[in-house]
């Protein structure tokens, strides 16, 4: 699965040992993970059909709590943590337009990052063009004024 193999071959200078502090460079992860942090309706619309899929299987989910453990933060979801919001919606069944999509696209910060987030969202209306991708641009802004590397 995609995430097993982000994990198993992130460079290890990114990734704290238990017992280490985060010392090393700042860093962004950021990618089209297909990954659904949680089978909730803030990440997935009607996430009861998704309880089967790829995307929420234990070994994925148990991979991105990894991540976190190791100190990456969810930025989109540290700056809207009660609201809904997908960057993917199929191209069947007229998705985009009944707003039946999911997050699976993240960006994971390092903790000395998370304090520079600043702003982030989805460009939803992106999806909506003529011939478009099934996912809409995500992004984030960052203070990095005095930021060591």
């Amino acid at each position: 699965m995609r995430l097993r193999f982000v994990i198993e071959t992130l460079p290890a200078n990114f990734v704290p040992r238990k017992e280490q502090t985060w010392r090393k460079p700042p860093a962004i992860f950021f990618s089209n993970v297909s990954c659904l942090r949680a089978i909730t309706d803030m990440d997935v619309y009607a996430p009861e059909r998704w309880r089967d899929d790829a995307l929420f299987h234990p070994e994925v989910r148990s991979a991105y709590a990894k991540l976190q453990k190791q100190g990456w933060t969810d930025a989109l979801r540290t700056l809207y943590p009660d609201e809904r919001m997908y960057t993917f919606w199929k191209y069947f069944r007229n998705a985009f337009a009944r707003d039946a999509g999911l997050r699976i696209d993240h960006f994971l910060l390092s903790p000395d990052l998370r304090k520079k987030l600043r702003a982030g969202g989805v460009n939803r209306n992106v999806r909506g063009w003529q011939k478009t991708s099934d996912h809409a641009p995500a992004w984030i802004d960052l203070d990095i004024k005095g930021l060591r590397a």
